[in-house]
C-alpha cells in the first residue's frame, strides 16, 4: 500500500510539473503579441495593399472600392475627370474611414481619462506612502535621541547600571524593528474605490457589447480573428492571454478582475500595486487601439496618395 501511495504521489507531481511546464511556456507566448497581419514584401512589390490596409479596407466593406480607385489612379487619369459613380464611391470610402477614425479618437479619449484619473490615485497612494515613510523614520530618530539622552543622564549620576542597559537595549530593539516595518508599512496602504467600470472592462467583461456594435468597426476589428494568423482566436483573448502573460491582469481571477476594470460596483480596497497595474493596462490598451488607426492611415495613404503613372 505504500509503495502505491509513493507512485500515486509521484505520478501526480509529474503530472503537476508538466502541466506548469506547459503552462509557462504557452503564457510565454503571449508576452510580446502583434495584432496586426504580417506584412508581404512581395505583394507590396507587386502592387497590392499592405495587410494590415487590406483588413481595414475589408472591415469597411470597401474593397472593391479602394482597388477601383487605385486602378483608376495609376492609369495617369485626373480624378477630377472619373466618371461621378468613381467620385461618389470614393467620397464613401473616405467618409466610412473618418468615422472609424472617429471612433479611435472617442475610445482613446476615454482611456487618456481614465489614465489621468488613476495617475491621480497613484499620486495619492505615493503622498501616503511617503508620508508613512517619514513619520517613522522621524519616530525612530527621536526615539533614539530620548531615550540616549535619558540613558546618559543616568551615566552622569553613576546610578541604575541594569536600568541603563535596559533603556539601550529598547533603544536598539526599536531601531532595528522601525526600519524592517518602514519597509513593509506602506504595502498597507489602501484606497477605498468607487470609481465605476473603466475602459478595460470592454476587453475583461465577455458580455460587454456597445449599443452600437452592429455599426462599431473598433468593435469588429478586436472580436476578429488577425488575418494569415495560424490562432483563430479574437484580438480581445489574445490581449486578455497577453495581460495575464505579463503578470497585469488574471483573466480568472475574479477579485483582481474587478480591481483592474472596476466592473464590480461594491466598494473596494485598492493599493498602490493595484493602481500602477492598471496604468500599465490602460497604455498597453492604448496602443492596440491606435494600431487599428495606423492601419487607417496606411489605407488612407494607399487610395489618396498615388501619383499618376505610378505602379
Amino acid at each position: 500500500m505504500k509503495i502505491k501511495a509513493l507512485k500515486c504521489l509521484l505520478s501526480l507531481g509529474f503530472a503537476l510539473l508538466v502541466g506548469g511546464a506547459v503552462e509557462a511556456k504557452s503564457s510565454k507566448e503571449y508576452i510580446d503579441i502583434q495584432i496586426t497581419p504580417t506584412r508581404n514584401p512581395a505583394a507590396e512589390a507587386n502592387n497590392e495593399l499592405r495587410a494590415d490596409a487590406a483588413e481595414i479596407a475589408d472591415l469597411l466593406n470597401i474593397r472593391p472600392v479602394v482597388e477601383m480607385l487605385r486602378t483608376h489612379q495609376r492609369s495617369g487619369k485626373d480624378m477630377c475627370e472619373a466618371p461621378k459613380d468613381l467620385q461618389s464611391a470614393r467620397l464613401m470610402c473616405l467618409w466610412r474611414m473618418f468615422v472609424a477614425s472617429e471612433e479611435v479618437r472617442k475610445v482613446v479619449a476615454q482611456i487618456n481619462f481614465d489614465i489621468a484619473v488613476n495617475n491621480v490615485h497613484l499620486e495619492t497612494l505615493t503622498n501616503r506612502k511617503r508620508l508613512t515613510n517619514n513619520l517613522i523614520n522621524t519616530f525612530n530618530f527621536t526615539q533614539s535621541g530620548v531615550l540616549g539622552i535619558v540613558k546618559n543622564s543616568l551615566a552622569i549620576a553613576a546610578v541604575y547600571p541594569i536600568f541603563r542597559q535596559e533603556i539601550a537595549m529598547t533603544s536598539f530593539g526599536m531601531s532595528g524593528c522601525l526600519p524592517i516595518i518602514n519597509m513593509y508599512a506602506p504595502n498597507l496602504i489602501y484606497r477605498r474605490t468607487t470609481d465605476g467600470a473603466n475602459m478595460l472592462s470592454h476587453v475583461t467583461d465577455p458580455g460587454y457589447k456597445p449599443a452600437y456594435a452592429n455599426q462599431s468597426y473598433l468593435w469588429k476589428y478586436f472580436n476578429s480573428p488577425i488575418p494569415g494568423s495560424a490562432s483563430k482566436e479574437p484580438r480581445r483573448e489574445i490581449i486578455l492571454k497577453h495581460w495575464e502573460a505579463i503578470k497585469g491582469l488574471s483573466a480568472t481571477n475574479e477579485k483582481q478582475k474587478d480591481l483592474m476594470d472596476g466592473t464590480n460596483e461594491k466598494t473596494v480596497h485598492e493599493g498602490l500595486k493595484t493602481v500602477g497595474q492598471r496604468i500599465e493596462i490602460l497604455h498597453d490598451f492604448k496602443t492596440h487601439i491606435e494600431e487599428f488607426d495606423g492601419a487607417l492611415f496606411e489605407l488612407h495613404q494607399a487610395i489618396t496618395n498615388i501619383q499618376p503613372g505610378e505602379k
